[in-house]
């Protein structure tokens, strides 16, 4: 809370209880002011993405398991209706509807070079 107010007074706002809360009645909650927001990933689509993992790999065939688990583990991107990362059919269902970028076969998936 001590932080919380000294950036308050850095800004120019008065300390205490916003006029929003005070207006509503309704008390802070204990640790509202050290809560986090959530991040955005920015412009970047799944399947550039997917593209960036599979030209890191140099044109070897992966499976739409192994790009998940990637893209996971590297946090590179969430979905943004529940920030979850996605899951290998996600990936498969986008390689599928991007057949100019991508080859698909029981080997894997990889970018079309063609």
């Amino acid at each position: 809370m001590e932080q919380l107010a000294g950036i308050m007074r850095h800004l120019g706002a008065k300390p205490g209880p916003s006029p929003l809360s005070r207006a509503a009645g309704a008390p802070l909650e204990v640790g509202a002011a050290t809560r986090e927001a959530a991040v955005p990933y920015g412009a970047a689509t799944l399947h550039d993405v997917v593209a960036q993992v599979l030209r890191e790999h140099g044109g070897a065939w992966l499976k739409a398991s192994q790009i998940a688990r990637e893209i996971g583990e590297r946090d590179l991107w969430r979905r943004p209706s529940d920030g979850a990362h996605p899951r290998g059919s996600q990936i498969s269902a986008r390689v599928r509807q991007y057949p100019s970028m991508f080859q698909s076969s029981d080997l894997g998936i990889r970018l079309r070079t063609e």
